[in-house]
């Protein structure tokens, strides 16, 4: 339930630097790579690792044994390189874009997504079984109520609309 303003706190020294960086005259573009890689030093890189993960076992592999060994293994491979390469360059294209039409703007709708994202990452634990009985997220990360994730959601949507809305539309 307090997840959205985890997320809220994660985001608000990148989206400060994002503001600053374009308020002082450096490119959009430039500003959006320093705030994202500074988004990625607070959160130890877990979203690009999860990402890096997806597509490594997603394409890497071609059956479910196979892919949950790619998934064991800390090393990425190409297809996970390539998904950070991806990803990163699209958000930070995204962000610059948005960024050079007005910052605060920008880093308001990007902590809202960051809200949105992370809390709505949580339905799959509740609605999915893990891949394994003895992996890491069946015996170590707990269990998530419905009531837990939808009280937590409705924060992050309150969130979400309170830091967009005005600028995006609903």
């Amino acid at each position: 339930m307090a997840l959205p303003f985890a997320s809220l706190g994660i985001g608000l020294f990148p989206a400060l630097a994002l503001v600053i960086l374009v308020a002082v005259g450096l490119p959009a573009l430039f500003a959006a790579f320093v705030a994202l890689a500074l988004s990625a030093i607070v959160t130890g890189a877990m979203s690009e690792d999860a990402i890096a993960d997806a597509a490594d076992g997603l394409f890497g592999g071609t059956t479910p044994a196979r892919r949950l060994e790619i998934l064991k293994d800390s090393r990425h491979g190409t297809y996970g390189v390539l998904a950070i390469v991806l990803v990163t360059g699209l958000k930070a294209a995204a962000l610059a874009s948005m960024a050079a039409d007005g910052p605060i703007t920008a880093a308001l709708a990007w902590l809202a997504a960051g809200i949105i994202a992370r809390s709505g990452a949580l339905y799959l634990p509740l609605a999915l079984k893990p891949a394994k009985q003895d992996g890491a997220a069946a015996a170590a990360a707990g269990t998530l109520t419905r009531n837990a994730f939808v009280v937590g959601g409705v924060f992050a949507l309150l969130l979400g609309m309170i830091l967009a809305a005005p600028f995006v539309g609903l």
